[in-house]
């Protein structure tokens, strides 16, 4: 079965949206770190075959997460390097 492109912008939403809230956590440890990456995968995956014609609402997504998107690639990138102290998004 085929699926809308509704639902998948709906699918891709919810798996960045919930990599955003992951990376609020107070202090990060590894299996969380794994969950994000994991959570950012599945949404990219979701918007595989997306129809041109859905850019702008895929705009709207992005646009959603512009402010969080920065901070958790920063979040990533401390945890990857081994910072010490805690890791949080917001």
């Amino acid at each position: 079965m085929s699926r809308t492109d509704a639902e998948r912008l709906a699918d891709a939403r919810l798996h960045l949206n919930t990599a955003v809230e992951y990376g609020r956590r107070t202090r990060l440890e590894q299996v969380h770190v794994d969950a994000i990456c994991m959570r950012i995968a599945a949404g990219i995956e979701a918007l595989n075959g997306l129809a041109a014609s859905s850019r702008d609402e895929l705009e709207v997504v992005i646009a959603t997460l512009r402010d969080d998107i920065p901070h958790l690639v920063a979040v990533l990138d401390r945890a990857l390097e081994g910072e010490q102290g805690p890791q949080t998004l917001g």
